[in-house]
C-alpha cells in the first residue's frame, strides 16, 4: 500500500515494459517492492510464503488503486458542496483524456483538492463531455446538485453561453457557478498584450524558428552540441516554445540566454546570413 501510494502521489508510471524475473528492470512497482522486501524481513517472508499469491499482479495493482481514489471520494461526504475541475488533454496514443478534479473544504475550513482520474472522451462536443461528466458522477457516488462551481478553460465547448458544458450544468444545478480559469484567462492576456509590443513579437517569432532551427537537424544538434562542450563544459537542450502556456516561455528564453555565446559561435561556423541581425536581436538575452 506505501509503495503505491509513493508512486501514485509522484505521478510515476507503475509497470515496466518486461516484468518477468530475468529482466533486468521490471517496473517501479516491483523495484520497490524489491528493495521494501530486502528491508524488512517479515515482509519478504510473507511474500515468498506461496509464490502463486503474491498479490504484485498487474490487476491487484489496479485494484489497490481503486480502493485508495475510494477512500477518497469517502471524505466527500453526501453533505459535503464541492467544486469540479475539468480539463482535456491528448495522451501519445492520440486518445483525449479528460482530467477530474474535486475541490472543497472541510469542517476545519481546510481545502483540499484531489485528483479524481483519467476518463477517455470520445467527443470534445459539449454534450458528450455533459454526459461524460455525469457518468464520472455516478461512478464515484457524487451528486450533481452538490457542485457549487465549475472551473474550465475558455473553449466554446465549456463555457458556451448557450450549450456549452457549463450552460448545461447550470440548467441542473443553478448553484454551479462557472468560473473561467485564471491560469487560462492570465497566459490569455500576456499573449494578447505581447502581440501589442513589436520588439517582444519579434523576440518570440525569433525564439521559435531559432530553436527550431537548431535542434531540427540531427548534425545541426550535434555541432551545437559539441561547440556547448567545448565553450562550457558541458552540453544543456535549447527548449521549444509553448504555444498555450506563457509561463513555460520563460524556460524557452532561458535556455537561449545561458547558451548565447555558444549559440553565436555555433551560427558563425554555419556562415549564417544576417550574423549582423541576429545579434542585434541576440541583445534582449544578453541584457536579461
Amino acid at each position: 500500500m506505501e509503495v503505491t501510494l509513493y508512486l501514485a502521489k509522484q505521478g510515476i508510471s507503475f509497470r515496466g515494459h518486461y516484468e518477468d524475473e530475468a529482466s533486468k528492470n521490471r517496473g517501479n512497482f516491483l523495484e520497490l517492492i524489491e528493495k521494501t522486501k530486502n528491508d524488512i524481513p517479515e515482509f519478504k517472508t510473507w511474500l515468498e510464503r506461496d509464490r502463486r499469491t503474491t498479490y504484485l499482479s498487474a490487476d491487484t495493482q489496479n485494484d489497490i488503486i481503486s480502493i485508495l481514489a475510494k477512500q477518497l471520494i469517502n471524505k466527500l461526504k453526501p453533505k459535503t458542496f464541492f467544486a469540479i475541475i475539468m480539463d482535456e488533454t491528448r495522451d501519445l496514443g492520440r486518445i483525449e483524456q479528460m482530467a477530474f478534479c474535486t475541490r472543497h473544504v472541510d469542517d476545519d475550513f481546510q481545502i483540499h483538492e484531489h485528483f479524481l482520474g483519467f476518463w477517455e472522451a470520445v467527443s470534445t462536443k459539449s454534450a458528450a463531455l455533459f454526459e461524460l461528466l455525469e457518468k464520472f458522477l455516478y461512478c464515484n457516488t457524487l451528486d450533481i446538485k452538490k457542485i457549487v462551481a465549475q472551473n474550465y478553460d475558455g473553449a466554446s465547448n465549456m463555457s458556451g453561453e448557450f450549450t456549452g458544458l457549463c450552460t448545461r450544468v447550470l440548467g441542473v444545478n443553478a448553484m454551479a457557478l462557472y468560473i473561467h480559469c485564471y491560469a487560462h484567462k492570465f497566459n490569455l492576456a500576456l499573449q494578447d498584450a505581447s502581440l501589442e509590443l513589436t520588439y517582444l513579437r519579434d523576440i518570440i517569432a525569433f525564439t521559435n524558428s531559432l530553436v527550431t532551427f537548431m535542434n531540427g537537424s540531427g548534425p545541426r544538434h550535434s555541432l551545437f552540441k559539441s561547440i556547448q562542450i567545448k565553450n562550457d563544459g558541458y552540453s544543456t537542450a535549447l527548449v521549444h516554445l509553448s504555444q498555450t502556456r506563457w509561463g513555460s516561455r520563460d524556460r524557452s528564453f532561458e535556455s537561449i540566454k545561458n547558451n548565447y555565446e555558444s549559440i553565436l559561435i555555433f551560427l558563425e561556423v554555419r556562415d549564417i546570413i544576417n550574423l549582423q541581425t541576429i545579434r542585434f536581436k541576440f541583445n534582449f538575452f544578453k541584457g536579461c
